[in-house]
């Protein structure tokens, strides 16, 4: 197994295990850091063109602004990590390289997805079944633990490639 893949699992699996069983704001926390994950093993087509800064953008409906605002002191692809709060209007992704999605309405996950897509931004989310909605990476917790899923349809539409050492960790899904 090679030392990338190793790594991989040793940081998801030890935050993982850290944070067992937690309360909302270490939950978050937990996220937060899985989000982060998520960024280090996707690679963004033309990344350099969107500015120099690596933006994380999170929906204004969203509880984990909080947490993700402490990523700020962190670099992300040599690129200092900034987190703005965004909307759901035209172009309301265009300055991200990740958003951050909450429950939503089915039509405004529907027209935040396709803009993500489009805008060739790596959506995450942590709400029941959005993976299968078209979200690329769903958290959720099973037993206790924190999990994820890469949505493959996604991946495939979009300009992003996710490591194959993140796939081996995920469940797969695909687009309902």
């Amino acid at each position: 197994m090679k030392l990338k893949n190793i790594l991989l699992m040793v940081v998801l699996g030890f935050t993982t295990s850290l944070f067992g069983s937690v309360n909302s704001a270490k939950e978050a926390d937990l996220k937060a850091a899985y989000i982060y994950n998520f960024a280090r093993y996707t690679k963004w087509e033309g990344l350099g063109e969107k500015r120099n800064q690596f933006v994380i953008c999170v929906h204004k409906e969203s509880d984990l602004l909080k947490s993700l605002k402490k990523l700020e002191k962190k670099k992300m692809k040599g690129m200092q990590i900034k987190v703005i709060v965004v909307g759901e209007g035209k172009n309301c992704l265009r300055s991200c390289h990740v958003v951050i999605l909450p429950k939503l309405h089915r039509k405004r996950l529907e027209a935040l997805v396709k803009k993500a897509v489009a805008s060739n931004v790596l959506s995450v989310s942590d709400t029941e079944g959005y993976a299968q909605k078209g979200v690329t990476i769903n958290l959720k917790k099973v037993s206790n633990k924190m999990t994820f899923e890469v949505n493959l349809d996604q991946v495939r539409h979009s300009k992003l490639k996710i490591s194959s050492n993140l796939l081996k960790m995920a469940t797969i899904v695909y687009n309902n």
